[in-house]
């Protein structure tokens, strides 16, 4: 007689009981809240469409300020508006290439650091180029003309911090450099956390500080700030680097004030040009009419606009009243051919810039993708902001361009290049819907 298995059927068949299922759902709700987007997005087709009319307008603008200019010094009108597109061009395609790959490839901190050196030899390499307006800013290049290394450094900032954020977060992942209490923990998580990188990123700064270019330090500083607010830190990290980094600053400024009797000639001359303006800026009654020329034929051209402007290349200024109208004071003349409306549209196409760009940053599923994308678009409008205030009279001249517009190919080449790593974060870095929504209903 056949022997009957005693196995219950209920048994072969795995159950599974109500906190089976608890088990079982949490560790896929915590991949789901983690999941990298593996299948490429398109990319943010509002940042593309506001960057298409910033390039646009800025050519536009370009040739309208550029031509006197350009037929005096060149012999033809288009001369700096090929110069530009060329450049514009190449920037684009750099965008294209960027955004072909995954956001892992650049999320490597042995690329960070490769571009780090790059840009520090090139910054160093400045110290021993030829003056321009009291200033060393710029090396010569073979076809391109001449750039600043700190256009490319600004750029560099965010990519740097990005990477050393998201290397820190993947090892404290792995076990190593964990958060702890007490004090010792608070200031180990403060040198790592925001220390270190400021230590990093001073060198090539401080550097920047002695080309003298101050409006530089200024923006790398403001834009170095961003990129940490964009990763998350911790209060307490926060409130132990700045008590630090105050005591620092108050030490060095008073060691600068004590022994400034004692410096090199050489090196106090580097600044008599920053001095210069701040006293035009403070006191402009009481400057000569050279030293004040320039502001005050920028504000001749802004309120010669009136509201609807001149009309487009109608404008006088730029026929060899305002210097560098083509170039740092392009928005007064813009102004001047345009009116209050068309300097408004550029505020609002900037202003409609880093929303969208914080937009992607607050979408973002990584520290990495999160600090790019707040850092770039960041980097971008504060630059503009400041140029527009210098334009308008409202803060010192500081000898910075207006992204997009102003004179500058190689300028123009490293902003695209950093709005393609933006983008690169819209197209891969960003959290899936259906991720999010599942993540939420669990």
């Amino acid at each position: 007689m056949p022997e009957i298995s005693r196995k219950s059927p209920s048994r072969s068949i795995r159950q599974i009981s109500p906190p089976d299922v608890a088990r079982e759902a949490v560790p896929q709700s915590r991949n789901a809240r983690r999941r990298m987007v593996e299948e490429p997005q398109h990319v943010d087709a509002g940042l593309v469409i506001t960057l298409v009319l910033m390039l646009c307008f800025g050519l536009v603008m370009l040739f309208s300020a550029s031509m006197s200019e350009s037929i005096s010094n060149v012999g033809g009108g288009t001369s700096y508006l090929f110069r530009q597109l060329l450049a514009n061009v190449l920037g684009v395609v750099a965008i294209f290439f960027v955004t072909k790959f995954n956001i892992k490839i650049f999320d490597r901190p042995q690329l960070a650091v490769f571009f780090y050196v790059l840009s520090l030899m090139l910054l160093v390499m400045t110290w021993f180029s030829t003056p321009i307006n009291g200033a060393r800013r710029w090396l010569s290049v073979p076809l391109f003309g001449s750039f600043q290394p700190s256009e490319l450094f600004k750029v560099v900032v965010v990519y740097t911090l990005a990477c050393y954020e998201s290397w820190l977060n993947k090892e404290r992942a792995m076990g190593r450099f964990k958060r702890t209490r007490g004090f010792r923990g608070a200031m180990r998580g403060a040198w790592l956390d925001i220390m270190l990188p400021v230590i990093i990123l001073g060198l090539p700064i401080l550097v920047v500080f002695f080309q003298p270019h101050v409006s530089g330090v200024i923006i790398l500083s403001a834009v170095a700030i961003v990129c940490l607010l964009s990763a998350g830190l911790p209060l307490r990290s926060w409130i132990v680097s700045s008590i630090i980094g105050l005591l620092v600053l108050g030490i060095l400024i008073g060691a600068f004030i004590a022994f400034r009797p004692m410096l090199p000639e050489k090196i106090v001359s580097r600044f008599d040009h920053v001095v210069t303006r701040m006293e035009i800026f403070t006191d402009a009654e009481e400057a000569t009419d050279d030293e004040y020329y320039q502001s005050r034929q920028a504000l001749i051209a802004i309120g010669s606009g009136g509201l609807l402007g001149v009309g487009l290349g109608q404008g006088k200024q730029k026929n060899n009243y305002l210097p560098e109208g083509h170039n740092d004071y392009i928005f007064s003349n813009l102004v001047e051919e345009l009116g209050m409306i068309g300097g408004i549209a550029v505020i609002l196409l900037f202003l409609i810039f880093f929303i969208l760009g914080l937009r992607v940053a607050f979408k973002a599923s990584s520290v990495y993708a999160q600090i790019v994308a707040g850092g770039i678009s960041s980097l971008i409008t504060i630059q503009a902001l400041l140029n527009i205030g210098v334009n308008v009279g409202a803060i010192p001249p500081t000898g910075i361009s207006l992204p997009f517009f102003s004179y500058g190919g190689t300028s123009n080449m490293f902003f695209l290049i950093g709005v393609g790593l933006l983008l690169n974060v819209s197209k891969y870095g960003l959290r899936k819907p259906d991720t999010a929504a599942v993540a939420e209903a669990r």
